[in-house]
């Protein structure tokens, strides 16, 4: 019989139930799912995942977080390639979040593959580059995807008017190959157009999912 209880569920007290709200309500509370950016790898992480620490305590730190390759666009801040506008400075100090991982290879006095100083930096995207959106990215692009496929759902099954089909959602899979340089650099020196309608073509597909057939009238006004 004993054995038998032990598959029951077993009801909870009153201090266990009010002890497992208030876990819950500490988990998903705004302070727990703050976010924070690592000065050492970058990452965005949940801030539970690392603390604050002096930077300029951690033994040895300016040789390890020093640029493997230096690049002449590297900003360094005391012989270190980190994120500097996260640095947080006063008189005596110099704190800033770094996350558990890259802490913990600091203190071991080694290089985690994931250091901007071990090769992982690409600087920033310039502005101009940054707003393009996915077709303009591919018609400027060094690599091209193979394929790259959206997949549009529909909001309900209502078929009246194209906007009360509206599409929403986004998936797929990307491939790069190499691509033509030379043929590139004509481009951006204004002795070739941008990459023809046709190439984009191959490479960019649209996926309607839903129950009806979409009539072709819809697709001049949806894109």
């Amino acid at each position: 019989m004993e054995d038998m209880m032990k598959w029951f569920v077993v009801v909870l007290t009153m201090e266990q139930n009010k002890s497992c709200h208030q876990a819950f309500l500490q988990s998903t509370l705004n302070n727990a799912l703050v976010t924070a950016v690592c000065i050492v790898c970058t990452r965005k992480l949940m801030k539970m995942e690392g603390d604050e620490y002096n930077v300029l305590d951690i033994p040895n730190v300016q040789s390890l977080l020093a640029p493997t390759n230096y690049h002449h666009a590297h900003k360094l801040w005391e012989r270190m390639l980190i994120v500097e506008a996260n640095l947080k400075i006063d008189e005596d100090t110099v704190r800033a979040w770094i996350c558990d991982e890259c802490h913990h290879f600091l203190l071991e006095q080694k290089k985690t593959t994931l250091l901007l100083a071990n090769t992982m930096w690409i600087s920033n995207v310039p502005h101009i580059l940054d707003i393009l959106m996915s077709l303009e990215q591919l018609l400027i692009a060094c690599h091209f995807p193979q394929c790259y496929i959206f997949k549009l759902y529909p909001k309900n099954n209502d078929q009246t008017l194209p906007s009360e089909f509206l599409q929403h959602g986004m998936a797929g899979n990307v491939t790069l190959f190499e691509h033509n340089t030379k043929v590139l650099v004509n481009m951006l020196e204004g002795q070739l157009m941008p990459v023809a309608c046709t190439t984009i073509a191959s490479i960019l597909a649209i996926i309607f999912v839903g129950t009806k057939k979409l009539p072709k009238k819809w697709l001049k006004s949806t894109f």
